[in-house]
């Protein structure tokens, strides 16, 4: 990791350069395997069966 301002400045740069080119998207089109993303996540337990919309703020809160 850089150590002085200028460096951690040009290290911002170019971080965020690279994210407004959509670089990660870009190499992540050309990977030739698959690095797990289909995480199984817990079921949300804010939602029931009956309910599948989205809630709005301040809706449903006592």
């Amino acid at each position: 990791m850089p150590k002085s301002r200028g460096a951690v400045t040009a290290l911002r740069s170019v971080a965020a350069v690279a994210a407004a080119l959509h670089i990660p998207d870009l190499v992540a089109r050309r990977a030739t395997e698959d690095r797990g993303g289909a995480w199984q996540l817990p079921p949300d337990p804010q939602r029931t069966a009956t309910s599948t919309a989205p809630r709005r703020l301040g809706e449903g809160a006592a």
